[in-house]
């Protein structure tokens, strides 16, 4: 795409169009749901109105290939049009590439399971974007992957690199909150988590984080049930030489209020 092309396409697109579009080269994949959370909000408790005029926007968008719907629909084909998994066309890539040179990357149909882990990540960036404009926070900074992964030198001077889901710095009152999220499915051995674990110990033992931001990160791992919560905080606390206060273990229901109340140490709840 040639920059007159490019200069074309912007031209036709409202600064809402825009913002569409950097929320799925971000956050990779987006429900229609999320996309009217974060750029058609309504205070008003029926969403139907804003609902179509959110599927008429991403109508005209994919009519322009700039986005692309997925085969796979999370919640399934009852769940109706909310349910459709949109995602950055090449087009839409190309454009925001030559608008704000970045790296353009490939897109192509996900497996489900990516496609469901993707889109609960999304749904914590959602939740955090909205209690800013609720005023229950007056900054949030996101980083979702693969912008956020940190590369150390671990023990041993082994090269390693850490994968956080999203990273995001909470700001209220002048005081900002850092923490790594992990979005947990239930679909992985608790060994599995107490190994990351281990990589994030590694990851602070360098002092990486430290020397950019100034401060200790709080790990959080944001779990579908309370059954899961158990089961974690069981591996977490059996696990030898973590840092206290440094994970924790919370439900869905519990992410907002945990990070709004702060980074207080306190080993999962």
């Amino acid at each position: 795409m040639n920059p007159s092309d490019v200069l074309t396409i912007a031209d036709e697109l409202s600064e809402r169009d825009l913002a569409i579009l950097r929320s799925l080269r971000g956050h990779r994949l987006v429900t229609t749901t999320q996309l009217r959370r974060l750029h058609l909000p309504t205070d008003s408790p029926d969403t139907r109105s804003a609902t179509r005029l959110t599927q008429r926007v991403l109508t005209r968008l994919e009519g322009r290939r700039l986005i692309a719907r997925l085969y796979q629909r999370i919640g399934g084909v009852r769940r109706g049009a909310d349910s459709i998994v949109w995602q950055l066309a090449a087009t839409g890539d190309r454009l925001l590439s030559a608008m704000d040179g970045d790296k353009r990357r490939r897109y192509l149909e996900p497996r489900r399971a990516f496609i469901k882990h993707t889109v609960a990540v999304t749904e914590l960036a959602v939740q955090l974007r909205e209690a800013v404009r609720a005023g229950q926070l007056d900054q949030v900074d996101l980083t979702p992957e693969p912008d956020n992964w940190h590369r150390f030198v671990g023990q041993h001077a082994q090269p390693e690199t850490l994968k956080p889901d999203l990273a995001a710095i909470a700001v209220t009152d002048d005081y900002e909150d850092h923490w790594l999220l992990e979005r947990d499915l239930a679909s992985e051995h608790p060994t599995v988590v107490v190994r990351k674990a281990y990589v994030y110990e590694r990851f602070v033992a360098s002092g990486a984080y430290q020397d950019q931001h100034g401060v200790v990160p709080a790990v959080l791992w944001v779990v579908p049930s309370s059954e899961r919560k158990e089961t974690l905080q069981r591996a977490l606390g059996r696990a030898r030489d973590l840092t206290p206060g440094m994970h924790r273990v919370v439900t869905d229901a519990d992410f907002l209020p945990t990070v709004l109340a702060g980074t207080t140490p306190g080993l999962t709840d």
